[in-house]
């Protein structure tokens, strides 16, 4: 089975995958199609930020609450990448109420073991849940993705490629 990606607006994929943001907030639940937890996706960032977050608006205000200064510091000086897969998450639960200070969607998906990318990868979002187009090309290849592994931290860490090419043998 491919691994599937969920377009999440900067910077709350950032936050995602930086370990700091626990949750997504969805108005839906998770599939009943074949999406069961816990399971690995890819997190997708769409080309345009959430416009409910500009500079010094009250919606960033509530988003450096939540980080320590350390966090903070980060936050404003990391690029913020954009059209891109940066990184991977556990979905390991679906529910609608949560302690972490994140949730406040009808639904949270629980997130766990988090992990950017040092190096984005291009790729066009969707909607809800997909299967990236991820193959390997001049400008996307497979060999420059060695962080990538399947199964959970957890897991045997072995490198597969997404498209099963030989580019990187």
């Amino acid at each position: 089975m491919e691994m599937k990606a969920l377009s999440i607006r900067q910077p709350w994929g950032w936050l995602v995958c930086k370990g700091y943001k626990d949750i997504e907030n969805r108005e839906w639940k998770l599939p009943a199609w074949g999406f069961f937890p816990p399971q690995r996706i890819y997190v997708h960032v769409g080309k345009t930020m959430d416009v409910n977050v500009p500079a010094l608006s009250v919606t960033e205000g509530w988003i450096l609450e939540r980080l320590t200064q350390e966090q903070r510091d980060e936050y404003h000086t990391t690029p913020i990448h954009r059209g891109a897969i940066i990184g991977k998450v556990d979905i390991i639960d679906c529910v609608e109420k949560h302690p972490s200070p994140w949730f406040v969607g009808r639904y949270g998906f629980v997130l766990a073991n988090p992990f950017l990318y040092a190096r984005p990868i291009p790729c066009k979002g969707k909607l809800g849940f997909f299967v990236p187009d991820l193959a390997c090309n001049e400008s996307n290849p497979c060999c420059d993705r060695r962080d990538e592994y399947n199964g959970f931290a957890s897991g045997p860490l072995k490198f597969v490629c997404p498209k099963s090419c030989s580019c990187h043998d």
